[in-house]
């Protein structure tokens, strides 16, 4: 495919998959708010005390190997029949180890009540797994539109019975009926749209290489695990459910705005930059421009969300729910950096550097650990304030790792994000002079989020780089519309 083809497959890409994350935003939204207000923090935070256990065994779920699929330049169906395989044979694995660690997190959190939802969880993940390399297919042949459509359908059918739950009392059970409904629904539409058949479980030669670079990438999540999942343990274990369903609450309504908006062009990047491996330039153009992008439709809202945080939650949530507000204010300072450092893993994973990406995942998430127990003593918020402490510092060492080989360097990293980061800084010390000078009600709040674009926007086109962009992101926003008159069929695998 040449680079005319994959930059009109990558604008159809990101039309489609923008379009679709905003209706799923909608639905996501719309189901925290709903399932907010029916169910209580101890709900959620009963949840929540599995869920980094469970996030952890289900490191193994994909063993790296859907990526693996994505990055590869030629499969063929031995090759793709050995990772769906090794794919089951390691859900397998997974849903028997929740059941074994079941009783164990029930002693740990004294809470009878996590055994059945533990048990659960696990063949939620062996579930998943079954449709894992269907939906790497998909993605690897830029099939946005079935990707896009199996996201919206699964989540519409898990949230309705999640919330149809809630109203009839059923509790903490509404959450995982939302998990299990999506989680079927989504295998049997990629099983449907995909229309492949794998083949009988083998082992093939070209199987120790993608299992060497799924492993690697395995490693990472490995340890990176601890350092996004720990801090919800200790709080469940020491400060309690009700602490714990507050930060929960901030995290989550800070998260998933965040990952509406990255999660679409992950999808159409990963494939993207491997497409584009031989040519640095291109590369390198591609890279920062999406990165541009989404740091532009992103900070203007983190500045604000941050800035305005109580009137955001208590409007949203209910007033029972204030005391995620400054907790959620943290969060969001650490978040701004956390878009640029996220998509560094893009780098990585499509130059198949991921031996490199598991060994700074062991560094980081050694200090990370380091920080939740430091902050624990003073709360649910202390630790929020030494995990976003050490993300500051740790963020431009990841870009400095990350750039120092490969088309990408740190020097045109940090030139095309100076624009941004000023404009951001410009924002947030404007709310809040504003905010104390006056009252900020809904009706205003609303006002000054609209009002956060053109100001985010004009500081950026002080900066020649930052002008640059936007003249980029206005031609490309012409293609969106020309796509949108003419879409463009999906080109084949």
């Amino acid at each position: 495919m040449g680079h005319d083809d994959l930059k009109k497959a990558s604008v159809n890409g990101v039309l489609v998959s923008s379009s679709s994350q905003i209706v799923k935003f909608a639905l996501q939204f719309g189901y925290q708010v709903a399932i907010s207000r029916l169910l209580s923090p101890g709900d959620f935070g009963l949840v929540a005390m599995v869920a980094p256990i469970v996030a952890f065994v289900a490191i193994l779920s994909d063993l790296g190997l859907s990526q693996a699929t994505i990055q590869r330049r030629e499969v063929d169906q031995e090759i793709l029949s050995f990772i769906f395989w090794c794919n089951c044979l390691a859900g397998l694995f997974i849903g028997v180890a929740c059941l074994a660690l079941a009783p164990v997190a029930a002693a740990f959190y004294h809470e009878p009540n996590v055994v059945a939802i533990m048990g659960l969880s696990g063949a939620f993940l062996w579930l998943n797994a079954l449709g894992a390399q269907h939906q790497a297919l998909l993605n690897r042949n830029l099939r946005f539109l079935d990707l896009a459509k199996i996201d919206v359908l699964a989540f519409l059918a898990g949230a309705v019975c999640g919330v149809a739950g809630a109203v009839h009392g059923l509790g903490y059970w509404s959450l995982m009926l939302t998990q299990g409904v999506t989680t079927l629904v989504s295998v049997a539409l990629s099983w449907r749209a995909a229309r492949w058949i794998p083949g009988p479980p083998r082992w093939v030669g070209a199987g120790r290489s993608a299992l060497k670079f799924g492993l690697n990438l395995t490693g990472f999540n490995f340890f990176n695990f601890f350092a996004r999942n720990l801090d919800n343990v200790l709080i469940g274990r020491y400060l309690g459910q009700e602490q714990l369903g507050l930060y929960d609450r901030a995290y989550k309504l800070l998260l998933l705005p965040l990952t509406q908006v990255s999660a679409p062009f992950a999808r159409v990047v990963l494939p993207l930059l491997a497409k584009l491996a031989d040519d640095p330039a291109a590369y390198r153009r591609a890279y920062l421009r999406v990165l541009e992008f989404i740091v532009l439709v992103t900070f203007p809202a983190i500045v604000f969300g941050g800035c305005h945080s109580s009137v955001l939650v208590v409007t949203l949530l209910g007033v029972q729910w204030g005391g995620v507000a400054p907790i959620f204010s943290v969060l969001a300072v650490g978040a701004v950096l956390s878009q640029i450092t996220h998509t560094t893993g893009w780098l990585f994973i499509s130059q198949d550097r991921t031996r490199e990406m598991r060994n700074y995942g062991i560094l980081s998430s050694i200090v990370f650990i380091t920080s939740f127990v430091v902050g624990l003593p003073w709360g649910a918020i202390g630790v929020a304030t030494c995990y976003v402490g050490v993300g500051l510092v740790q963020g431009p060492l990841l870009w400095w790792a990350t750039t120092r080989v490969g088309p990408v360097s740190l020097r045109a990293l940090v030139r095309s994000m100076l624009p941004h980061l000023v404009a951001a800084a410009t924002l947030a010390g404007l709310h809040l002079a504003l905010s104390r000078l006056v009252a900020v009600d809904i009706w205003l709040a609303g006002a000054l989020f609209v009002l956060s674009y053109p100001v985010y926007l004009a500081v950026v086109a002080l900066f020649p780089d930052g002008r640059s962009c936007l003249a980029f992101l206005t031609g490309r926003a012409r293609d969106l519309a020309r796509s949108l008159r003419r879409p463009a069929p999906c080109p084949p695998g």
